[in-house]
């Protein structure tokens, strides 16, 4: 056989490429790096994988302006990672670069940052809910945090459950909330929030109880008010204040303490500063009685001279107090466990226009009505008698003070001679009189509240 012989430069071409390897090229860098803080200590990062040779990511995060170190490394296209452990109210930014056997990638990502939730926020406290009219209720709350984005404020109607009805801001500390029904109770509660969370717990409860427009027309032509909660003020903002001689506060019919006057021995009663001026022939006189003795009976009648009889609640006042004694007559009204009557006084007369026979004990409401000249009186919210029209020209309601007789006023009436009559013996609570006739549907409202 034939010997080839081969050159040198030949024989050194084969051994070098059996003798080489092939080089790894560094990979591509990631981009469109983005870094989202989802609490308080986590931040979620996530980017795009240019590369089809990589090894893995490593990541790197600084604080603030600080340097940057290498704080996690995923593996072959893995394009997320969680950094948790963080510190709250912190901002960290971040890159991520590629890398393989070749090396690393050529740059980095973009940077991203992110800053972690702040810690959810304290409670607020000391929340308050007034109505003020038919439709609105405002609140009011103390702010305690310092980190809040805002307030949520929940309702709920009655012992109905709570939903979210508003979300106020940062710092603010009061809401009004309108548009709600009329004598309707609701009840509130407030809750702090921010991107970290809701507060740990609500603010106290407040209610509130919408105003019944029925109550608010009971305003309209309210002329005096005596709740003799404690004492004998004129609450209808006449300050026409009574003065208290001898009677004695006592529990009134819902158990409260000094809410009720008690008369049980002669000469108690309740002297009021002046007469009320302006007002004839149409008025309404109302309060809460709870008679212990009989009343003397009197004939119903306009003219006579029938005297005060002996359970004066609220004394006629002499037609003097108003000019001309005949033209004008005070009226009072009597209440016993056996009747109640009505009492115009003159100087001619001392008449009973309505006299009403009943049994009363406990507590009770009555009301008496004028409208054109003609008494009606109601118990316990029910029209019971329509009296006989008086023949007076103008009829006053009496409402604790006499110019002539100075010694008579709530509880207690005195004689022309000087005689004390008419000493009221019972318990008596909220007198109010109104410059019109209130109707049925307003008396049936205060019998019941």
């Amino acid at each position: 056989m034939k010997t080839v012989k081969y050159p040198f430069y030949v024989a050194l071409f084969v051994l070098s490429v059996l003798g080489c390897k092939k080089k790894t090229i560094a990979p591509v860098p990631p981009d469109s790096l983005t870094a989202t803080a989802v609490s308080t200590t986590q931040v979620n990062l996530s980017w795009t994988d240019h590369s089809t040779n990589e090894t893995g990511f490593k990541i790197e995060r600084k604080t603030g302006s600080g340097s940057y170190a290498i704080v996690a490394t995923v593996g072959t296209d893995v394009t997320s990672f969680s950094d948790v452990g963080l510190i709250s109210s912190t901002a960290y930014t971040y890159r991520v670069y590629s890398y393989n056997q070749g090396g690393i990638s050529m740059s980095y990502s973009n940077e991203a940052s992110a800053t972690t939730f702040s810690p959810v926020p304290v409670p607020p406290a000391s929340l308050t809910a007034t109505a003020i009219s038919t439709t609105q209720v405002n609140l009011s709350w103390i702010d305690h945090s310092t980190n809040e984005t805002g307030f949520k404020i929940e309702r709920k109607t009655g012992p109905g459950s709570y939903a979210i009805v508003a979300t106020v801001g940062t710092d603010i500390t009061s809401f009004s909330d309108a548009g709600l029904i009329s004598n309707t109770t609701y009840t509130y509660r407030v809750y702090s929030y921010n991107q970290g969370g809701s507060s740990a717990s609500y603010s106290n409860e407040a209610s509130a109880t919408t105003f019944d427009p029925i109550a608010i027309g009971l305003k309209t032509g309210l002329i005096a008010y005596y709740p003799f909660s404690s004492n004998t003020n004129d609450e209808s903002g006449n300050e026409n204040n009574g003065i208290i001689n001898g009677s004695n506060f006592i529990k009134d019919r819902f158990g409260h303490s000094d809410s009720a006057l008690n008369f049980n021995s002669p000469n108690q009663y309740i002297r009021t500063k002046k007469v009320i001026q302006n007002v004839s022939n149409t008025f309404t006189i109302g309060f809460w009685v709870k008679p212990e003795v009989n009343d003397i009976v009197k004939n119903e009648g306009v003219t006579g001279y029938e005297g005060y009889g002996n359970q004066s609640v609220i004394h006629p006042s002499h037609g003097s107090n108003w000019g001309n004694s005949s033209l004008n007559a005070g009226v009072g009204i009597n209440v016993g466990t056996n009747q109640i009557q009505i009492i115009e006084h003159t100087h001619l007369f001392i008449s009973s226009p309505l006299v009403y026979a009943t049994t009363l004990t406990g507590w009770h409401h009555v009301v008496l009505v004028y409208n054109s000249h003609i008494p009606y009186l109601y118990l316990d919210g029910q029209l019971v008698r329509t009296g006989l029209k008086s023949n007076i020209q103008d009829v006053r309601p009496s409402n604790g003070f006499d110019n002539m007789y100075t010694s008579s006023g709530f509880g207690r009436s005195f004689s022309p001679n000087g005689t004390p009559v008419g000493q009221f013996s019972g318990s008596l609570d909220e007198i109010y009189i109104w410059s019109r006739a209130l109707t049925q549907l307003e008396i049936q409202y205060l019998a019941t509240h």
